[in-house]
């Protein structure tokens, strides 16, 4: 159990840099993780895998000792949830918001879109044009994802800062301003 800030503090990345790993390594069937209002909870696939021959040794002989244990555990306490649960509870996950600045939160979904539209440095720039301009003026948005892309990709392209790389006619205009483009 962990949350995106401690894995942040703990590796001296970004959060967004976190948020980037573990939707790959979960893509890449590396690492399941499902999430509540206050953690996250993050299991390695195939987690034998990793684990050095002594370590598998000294385990099959833990797990031989313990194995009633556990079987007893498990009659008291077999409460999981039903697959229709588990997969309702997924979806709730895939639309939940996470945050990407102090005024800025949108879906996982909805970052990936921004990065494959404008590229990380584009996404960025949307992101913190977005977050100053909530945090002076107060502004609330019902979606910071249709924000930036009804009004933040255009004062972006305007200022000429990291212009959109989905647009290149745009970018090379902002460049040579008219000139001939070869």
């Amino acid at each position: 159990m962990t949350t995106i800030a401690e894995l942040s503090s703990k590796t001296k990345l970004s959060p967004q840099q976190v948020r980037s790993a573990l939707k790959k390594l979960i893509s890449t069937k590396e690492i399941t993780s499902s999430a509540t209002n206050k953690y996250s909870l993050i299991s390695i696939v195939n987690w034998e895998l990793y684990q050095s021959v002594s370590q598998i040794a000294d385990g099959l002989t833990n797990k031989q000792t313990t194995k009633k244990q556990q079987t007893n555990n498990k009659q008291i306490t077999n409460k999981s949830p039903s697959l229709p649960n588990i997969l309702k509870n997924e979806k709730k996950e895939e639309g939940k918001k996470e945050s990407f600045a102090e005024f800025v939160s949108m879906t996982n979904d909805e970052y990936s879109s921004l990065v494959a539209k404008y590229g990380e440095d584009g996404a960025a720039s949307c992101i913190e044009i977005l977050d100053n301009y909530k945090g002076a003026s107060g502004k609330t948005y019902k979606s910071d994802y249709r924000a930036i892309l009804n009004w933040v990709v255009k004062r972006l392209e305007q200022e000429g800062k990291n212009t959109p790389r989905s647009n290149p006619a745009t970018a090379m205009s902002t460049i040579y301003e008219g000139g001939d483009i070869f």
